[in-house]
This record gives structure tokens, sequence and C-alpha cells, in this order.
């Protein structure tokens, strides 16, 4: 769960913008939405793992220089990093909303590399609830998407989205392949070519 701080949610254009062309597409069609409590566990998540993985590359090219706990403190106390790491984000849910693999089976929360401290993930917070839900909204939204075409193209032609949407809450194997697809496509972020392209060794 990422860590509370007054300072910690940057004004951001790219994210506001981004957000905004979000509420657009979510209100331009129906869907099947999870509760905003378990949307906020996977922002939290998205947040932790970006994070987590520009930790993970100062690791390896000075490993034990710092620890997790105070990299977290660094995050917290850095504005400028906070919100690099939040347009990171940004760029990677970007690219991400077309990766569902609907064939997955049942997969863990975590990674084994995850450090959760009382099954919990912390991180510096870098978007508030509200706008993490929102984000996790869209990502849930494509992935809905992807399965609707998925089966149109391939096991039902002349589907409608309509149908699809009214199976989708009738029919338990249709919501579980979407939900085990999006928490897929969460769990497989990698951030580090994102870091290692805005030279996260100059930060």
């Amino acid at each position: 769960m990422p860590e509370q701080s007054k300072n910690d949610i940057p004004d951001d254009g790219l994210f506001l913008n981004l957000l905004t062309r979000v509420l657009e597409i979510i209100k331009s069609k129906p869907f099947a939405n999870m509760d905003e409590d378990e949307l906020s566990l996977y922002a939290d998540y998205v947040q932790y793992r970006a994070q987590r993985d520009l930790f993970e590359l100062f690791e390896d090219v000075s490993p034990g220089t710092t620890t997790w706990e105070n990299f977290r403190l660094m995050m917290r106390g850095t504005q400028e990093l906070r919100d690099i790491c939040m347009a990171v984000i940004c760029r990677k849910i970007g690219t991400a909303l077309c990766d569902f693999n609907f064939t997955e089976k049942e997969i863990p929360f975590c990674r084994e590399t995850d450090e959760p401290a009382e099954n919990m993930l912390y991180a510096a917070r870098l978007f508030s609830e509200s706008e993490g839900v929102i984000l996790m909204a869209l990502f849930l939204l494509f992935a809905e998407l992807a399965h609707f075409i998925h089966l149109r193209d391939t096991v039902c032609p002349g589907y409608k989205w309509e149908d699809y949407y009214h199976d989708l809450f009738h029919g338990g194997k249709l919501w579980d392949a979407v939900r085990i697809a999006f928490r897929g496509a969460i769990q497989r972020l990698d951030f580090k070519p994102d870091w290692l392209e805005v030279g996260f060794n100059e930060l």
C-alpha cells in the first residue's frame, strides 16, 4: 500500500490529461467494473512495481548501497523523482493495454521478488486513490474489449458488445477469464526498459 504524504501527489499535466481521456472512454461504453477497493489495490501494486523496478536497477549497478526502506524514503522526499516515476507509469500503461492472455490460469498477486510487509506492498504514493481507481478501470475496460474481440473473431462471429456485456454479468467463466487476464497483464508490467530509456543512473 503506498504510504501517505501531503506532498506525494504531484500536479503532473501528463497524468491529468491521461485521466481526462480515461474518463471520456469509460463514460462512453458500459462495462463490468470491479469494486473500487480491489481496483485501488491494483493501483497500489502498479505504483509499487514501478518503484521496485527502479530500486532493482540501482541494486544491479551498486549492490547493497541502500535498502528498500531507505529507497522508499528517498522517493517520498524527492518530488522530481516521483514526477518522473508517474510519467513512466503513464507511458507503460499506454503500451500494455493489449497485453492480455485469456488462457492463463489463476496467478498469485505478487512476484517472488516482491517484499511485502505484513502482506502489504509499501511504496511512495504517486497519485491519489481515486486517480488510481480510474486508471485501473481503464485497464479493466481494455481487458474486456480485448476479450470481446477475441471471442467475436474466434468463437462467436457477429457477436455484439451489448450481448457480450450481458453474458459477462451472467457467465462466471467469462468474468474469470477477464479478471485473470487483467491481473496477469498488470503483474507482467516491466518498468525497467522505461527506466533505462530515461537514464535512471542519472536521476
